[in-house]
């Protein structure tokens, strides 16, 4: 059977305190899916707009076993990151929540995975993901598909609107 393989490529240094946090919850993880840690370096040599940081590459058994580890962690990482009373004002009339990312955010499912968190731990509320003006990496000089909002290059809207009415005729967190 082949095997399945977790990367984990970072944009920028990460904060010392935050990353033994995420060690803390990944290494036992790892362990616990049989994962063999293959590379972890900061030692990287970075081409075609690459970023010579912190890459770490896991093996496991199957392609299986790897998205399991991932989808494990990932929901430890929600346990532990969100305090749900805070995170999002309850909904009233007329509101809409603003999704962005700021700063700019890491990768692309990165900053997917945020909206899904929204998404999943509020789903009666009404979302609008803006990635036009809380720029992410991904933005465009000009339109793509007709808009400059970067989550719509690739996906719709949770929410069915526009920006321009959004900001002009409701209210919004």
């Amino acid at each position: 059977m082949p095997k399945g393989y977790f990367l984990s490529a970072h944009r920028s240094p990460a904060n010392p305190e935050k990353r033994n946090a995420y060690l803390a919850l990944a290494a036992p993880a790892i362990e616990k899916s049989k994962g063999k840690i293959l590379a972890s370096t900061n030692i990287v040599d970075a081409h075609e707009n690459g970023v010579a940081e912190q890459t770490v590459l896991v093996e496991f058994d199957s392609l299986e076993k790897a998205k399991t580890f991932y989808y494990e962690l990932l929901k430890l990482l929600l346990n532990m990151r969100f305090d749900s009373k805070s995170l999002i004002q309850k909904n009233k009339s007329n509101s809409v929540h603003i999704l962005k990312r700021t700063p700019l955010g890491a990768g692309l499912f990165s900053n997917y995975m945020l909206i899904l968190e929204h998404l999943f731990l509020y789903p009666d509320n009404e979302y609008f993901v803006d990635w036009k003006n809380f720029k992410t990496f991904y933005n465009e000089k000009n339109s793509i598909l007709g808009t400059k909002n970067a989550f719509e290059y690739y996906w719709q809207q949770p929410f069915e609107s526009n920006l321009k009415h959004i900001y002009k005729k409701r209210n919004y967190y």
